[in-house]
């Protein structure tokens, strides 16, 4: 189902490649402490998708290393 892959998903990349930054972009509002505690280490940051886009692109070009 969509939601078990949902969640299987950051931990599936994370093994395939460590160092690949892993953005979550959703629209589903989450708790961030939720999201902390079973993605710890998994994902580089935590975006809504009502996020501006610039900010959007702000934070991608961040944790791919860009200014």
């Amino acid at each position: 189902d969509r939601e078990a892959l949902r969640q299987r998903l950051p931990h599936a990349l994370h093994a395939a490649a460590p160092k690949l930054p892993v953005i979550l972009l959703t629209g589903v509002m989450f708790d961030p402490v939720l999201i902390e505690k079973t993605l710890a280490g998994k994902i580089v940051c935590y975006i809504e998708k009502t996020t501006s886009l610039q900010e959007i692109l702000a934070r991608v070009r961040q944790h791919l290393g860009g200014s």
